[in-house]
């Protein structure tokens, strides 16, 4: 957003602002998974959504949890179409973990508002970067109301839906 200051008689100055074409989109909730089970998935597993809510990506949470404490950087490889197609963005995150794997903690994704093809396939491929040893897990369970699904592993195109879900929010362009 451009602001510029003019004079404007005896009041002093008026703010004039004007959006630009370098404004960033606007951020948004665009869908939330809400998981409250101790449940938890193997980094191996994929994500996908078939009909992604929005035309931008701009965030990703997802609630995280190990069997060993310390500092997990973990990678998460957004593709479109298939766990082998190409690839819309890349991020990283460290989340501090303790060792008790019934307790979960937030990872945080940012990109650069991604384009995304609106009600087109998304993957999500998470991998654990450095940590300390132990195995990193995602929470989940199975949650009518959400698009992301869990799927065995990441094989080409999606491989096998689960019926399961992550706890997850996404932000991003509607």
């Amino acid at each position: 957003m451009l602001t510029r200051l003019v004079p404007f008689g005896m009041l002093g100055l008026l703010a004039l602002s004007a959006c630009s074409d370098d404004s960033p989109p606007v951020t948004q909730l665009l869908e939330q998974c809400i998981v409250t089970g101790t449940g938890g998935f193997f980094l191996t597993r994929g994500f996908y959504t078939d009909s992604f809510p929005g035309s931008r990506l701009a965030q990703v949470q997802i609630y995280f949890t190990a069997d060993g404490a310390g500092d997990y950087t973990i990678g998460l490889t957004v593709r479109r179409d298939a766990y082998n197609g190409p690839v819309l963005g890349t991020s990283q995150t460290t989340v501090t973990m303790g060792s008790d794997v019934s307790q979960f903690f937030l990872g945080t994704f940012d990109f650069p508002h991604i384009s995304v093809p609106r009600g087109g396939i998304v993957t999500l491929d998470f991998e654990e970067l450095a940590g300390p040893g132990g195995t990193p897990f995602t929470q989940g369970e199975n949650v009518a109301t959400c698009s992301f699904e869990r799927t065995s592993d990441k094989t080409p195109p999606l491989s096998v839906d689960h019926n399961s879900n992550p706890r997850i929010a996404v932000y991003g362009t509607p």
